[in-house]
């Protein structure tokens, strides 16, 4: 690995806007094959991992229901510890799902009806991605896919169950 590059494009992200986040990570998506994307989600998880390590070492692990048509294209599990709950949806299967080569696995056009339960959290509940940054707002205790992945194929989202 040349980590000279890798150092140079990992400063490049951390001086990123966080407004700029969402915008910049569908940019990465649409080019893979150079490894920005790649180390956007790391850099992002490893962030997270920072900030909440008791939720990811001690956090009880349940796997989360999708429903819809394109329920079969989707991975969901949750993460729980005190108020704090993490919630990971990754796509899969994108070649069974896309119809056209280099077309994104994004938005209302892919994903339609799909959606993740979060029994989790209250059922209107919002959660931060902490890949994008972008706000995702549960309606009826389900996380859209449309709106999850409006900007990047996968998400890890952050929120709190009430007191």
């Amino acid at each position: 690995v040349d980590y000279a590059p890798r150092a140079r494009l990992l400063d490049d992200l951390r001086a990123l806007d966080p407004a700029d986040l969402a915008r910049v990570a569908q940019a990465l998506a649409a080019a893979p094959q150079d490894g920005r994307a790649k180390l956007l989600v790391t850099w992002r998880l490893l962030e997270l991992r920072r900030r909440r390590l008791e939720l990811l070492r001690e956090g009880d692990y349940s796997g989360l229901s999708a429903s819809g048509t394109r329920a079969a294209h989707v991975l969901a599990f949750a993460r729980c510890h005190g108020r704090h709950v993490l919630v990971t949806i990754a796509g899969r299967l994108f070649a069974q799902l896309l119809r056209e080569p280099g077309q994104l696995p994004l938005g209302e056009a892919v994903w339609g009806d799909t959606e993740v339960e979060v029994p989790e959290l209250a059922a209107d509940a919002t959660l931060i991605n902490a890949i994008t940054g972008e706000r995702v707002a549960l309606r009826d205790g389900r996380i859209r896919l449309a709106e999850a992945f409006a900007s990047f194929p996968a998400a890890t989202l952050l929120g709190e169950r009430e007191a």
